[in-house]
Parts: structure tokens; C-alpha cells; sequence
């Protein structure tokens, strides 16, 4: 079994059993959640998959798809390009996803990002050393002092981007990654995010959450981990919790 430490060439089914940054996000949804996606595949959208395809053009990656467009046995095609890992992608959707990348790469700070970030595709695996639970996760590359997420994003604008940060747990994520490699002796000063929007013309942004939203992500991170231990041990997976009043969030209120 991989133990801890820094991997390059590490597919997921090689990943030992454990709670990664996606789990910790599912857990803080509701535990059912976290359980189902555990045990249940989940089917790739067409967004995810142009996102895919993007990453690996963006960070010089295997190719991960094959072109198919319409004709005679399209669905076959289709099924048979999956069936060989390999995600199905027309080129229209494929010229798309190359101009996004363009975008990442033709960006002043987001290609410094990258050229400094040499390693690519790097699992990280470590232990908690609060609660022995076993940490894992990938990130996009690795640099001495820095991490690198790129992402697909509607809204690259940082108070749009804000928001999404706490809808998707970006701020999770980050703590999760920052406080794993300083388990193990790397600790990296922050995780880059590159966005880059999904429609014409492409804007590029690289956002970094400040230590406050770190923080948070870190308090966040911490009560996955409990609800990991406390479900593991007892096979309960719950769903949500009871009825309850709802306030407006603040960000709602400023009008």
C-alpha cells in the first residue's frame, strides 16, 4: 500500500483508504452524501470533461480524449473511447477547450505559476497527527513554496469568485492541501488558483485565499474529519439535519 509522502504517476485506485479534500466536502454536505459518492460512481457532465480536457492541455499532460463527432456509430464510439479511459469530445468542444488553455498559458502570472510549479499531477497522501486519519489528495502542480489548482469558472471576478469558494469549498480544499504538506515536511506558503472563465473571451485570473479564508476552511476541514472518525465507527451515515429556521447570509442583505 502507498504510504505518505509526495507522488508523481499515481492513479486514485492506488491511493490508500482515507479522507480526501473532495470527501471532506461531501461529508460537510451531509454524511449520506458522503457515503453514496463513496460507494456510487458518479457520471462525468460535459462541463467536467471539457474541464478535464482542459487541465491536460494547460499542464502539458497525457492526452486523456479522443475526437468523435457525429456519423454512423457515434454512440459505439463513444462507449468504446470510454471503455479505454478516454473521454469522447467533439471538436468544436475540443477547439473550445484548447483556447481556454491558450488563455492559461498566454497569461503573464498564471504561466509564471506554472514554469515555477514544475511537478504535475502530484497525489499528496499524509496523516493527520491529531487523529491518525489518513489524508489524500491531487494537486494540478507543485512548486517549492506553492501549489496549483487550475480551474473552469463562470465568474473569474473576485466577488463572484468569492462565493463559489464557499459553495465549492475552494477554502477547504486549501487548508487541507496546505496542512498536508506540512505534515510532511513541505509546507508551501499558499495554493495559486488559476481560473479561467468558460465562455468568450476566456479571462484568465489567479486568485489566492487570504489566511482568514484559509482558516476557515481549516475549521471546516477539522469537522469533516470528526464526522469521518464518528460515521466510520458507527455505520450511521446520516442525511440532513432536522427542520430549522433559515437567516439570510449577509452577502444576501447588502442591497
Amino acid at each position: 500500500m502507498i504510504g505518505p509522502g509526495i507522488h508523481t504517476n499515481l492513479g486514485r485506485s492506488e491511493w490508500p483508504p482515507g479522507l480526501s479534500a473532495s470527501g471532506a466536502k461531501d461529508l460537510l454536505k451531509a454524511p449520506a452524501y458522503y457515503r453514496y459518492r463513496q460507494d456510487n460512481r458518479t457520471a462525468s457532465t460535459p462541463d467536467m470533461e471539457t474541464g478535464t480536457v482542459v487541465h491536460a492541455l494547460t499542464l502539458g499532460t497525457p492526452q486523456c480524449w479522443r475526437t468523435i463527432d457525429g456519423g454512423r456509430g457515434v454512440t459505439e464510439r463513444r462507449e468504446a473511447a470510454r471503455a479505454e479511459g478516454l473521454i469522447p469530445i467533439t471538436l468544436d468542444a475540443l477547439a473550445e477547450a484548447a483556447k481556454m488553455a491558450a488563455a492559461i498559458l498566454n497569461h503573464p502570472e498564471a504561466r509564471e505559476l506554472l514554469d515555477y510549479c514544475a511537478l504535475r499531477e502530484v497525489a499528496v497522501i499524509a496523516q493527520d497527527p491529531d487523529t491518525g486519519v489518513m489524508m489524500r489528495g491531487q494537486l494540478d502542480a507543485l512548486g517549492e513554496r506553492c501549489g496549483l489548482d487550475v480551474k473552469t469558472v463562470k465568474e473569474g471576478a473576485i466577488r463572484d469568485f468569492a462565493r463559489q469558494a464557499v459553495t465549492y469549498g475552494y477554502d477547504v480544499q486549501a487548508a487541507v492541501y496546505q496542512d498536508m504538506l506540512t505534515w510532511l515536511g513541505k509546507p508551501i506558503d499558499f495554493l495559486a488558483m488559476v481560473l479561467v472563465e468558460k465562455t468568450p473571451p476566456y479571462l484568465v485570473a489567479v486568485r489566492l485565499l487570504d489566511d482568514q479564508f484559509v482558516d476557515l476552511g481549516r475549521r471546516k476541514m477539522r469537522r469533516a474529519i470528526d464526522l469521518y472518525l464518528k460515521h466510520s465507527e458507527s455505520g450511521d451515515w446520516p442525511g440532513y439535519e432536522p427542520y430549522a429556521y433559515v437567516s439570510a447570509p449577509r452577502w444576501a442583505q447588502e442591497v
